[in-house]
């Protein structure tokens, strides 16, 4: 819906002035709703006071007419005229595909010293996407040190490392199987996705090395462990994807956040049926078995 602020109600606090909204179907507007178009229609609005009286909104007002002071809008020197848009139901990575083509075709007309450029959710997004690979290296380089440290191992890390490479790659695959754009919202649900990825990993894990630490030789520890939370693992995955699937029908904003998490955990989980044990397996050696106590382990 479109509305008009009509005024801004103050208040003694320190939050910011309320904006006072006006939206309604007036015949000036045929058929939109808005504020209304003329005078003619300000007049027919009326106030309802405390004592349910109707007072016509044009007796507390003072009508006057005037000019506006002209202003020159200048960004790094140059003059720049702006353009702003609130939209719903969609994202500023669809609408940048949308609009950028038409500019570029109606700028080619323009002088040799106009130009445009994007700027709102638009230009943070593209100074995000810039810096995300410096965050998840970081991320992942904090995630492999505390799991290193829980584990006493350098080895084990790299098995739930492998989890979430597989996890980011299940993402990348349905989106491109859907012809998905990678947003913004979508890397959000990346970033979650990695932990509840690496969450499911480490209960696997430490399963198997209880079972090594009971007496189990390797391959026995991790056909059992893998057993054993093979339920757990897949009735989180499901639960999750039910949750999930209500809000990215109803609303293409949170679509990509909740479809990243989706193909993701569905993907991961498939795969890390075999791969975990499989890694778990290669990378545990026999003759050097796990020497952790019980204070060291998931529960």
């Amino acid at each position: 819906m479109d509305y008009i602020e009509v005024s801004k109600f103050r208040t003694n606090e320190i939050d910011e002035d309320l904006d006072v909204m006006l939206g309604t179907y007036w015949q000036s507007r045929k058929g939109k709703i808005g504020g209304p178009g003329s005078w003619q229609e300000v007049n027919k609005i009326f106030i309802i006071n405390d004592a349910g009286i109707k007072i016509p909104l044009m007796s507390l007002l003072e009508r006057s007419f005037g000019s506006s002071i002209p202003t020159i809008i200048h960004k790094n020197g140059v003059r720049c005229a702006t353009v702003s848009a609130k939209v719903f139901q969609t994202t500023p990575t669809d609408i940048e595909e949308q609009l950028k083509p038409k500019l570029d075709e109606i700028s080619k007309n323009w002088p040799a010293n106009c130009n445009y450029e994007l700027s709102g959710e638009v230009s943070s997004s593209a100074d995000t996407y810039s810096s995300l690979n410096k965050i998840f290296f970081i991320a992942m380089v904090i995630v492999f040190s505390i799991l290193a440290l829980q584990f006493n191992s350098f080895l084990q890390p790299i098995i739930i490392l492998f989890s979430v490479i597989f996890a980011i790659t299940g993402v990348f695959a349905g989106f491109f199987w859907f012809d998905i754009t990678m947003s913004f919202n979508a890397v959000i649900g990346i970033i979650a996705l990695i932990g509840i990825v690496v969450n499911d990993a480490i209960i696997m894990i430490d399963t198997m090395n209880r079972y090594v630490k009971n007496g189990l030789n390797v391959k026995d520890a991790a056909a059992k462990g893998a057993s054993d939370r093979l339920r757990p693992v897949f009735i989180t995955t499901i639960t999750t994807v039910l949750g999930l699937i209500p809000l990215a029908i109803s609303d293409n904003a949170w679509m990509p956040l909740c479809l990243a998490i989706i193909f993701g955990q569905s993907f991961t989980t498939l795969i890390s049926v075999f791969l975990i044990p499989s890694l778990f397996l290669l990378l545990t050696s026999e003759k050097n078995e796990l020497k952790l106590t019980k204070d060291q382990l998931f529960f």
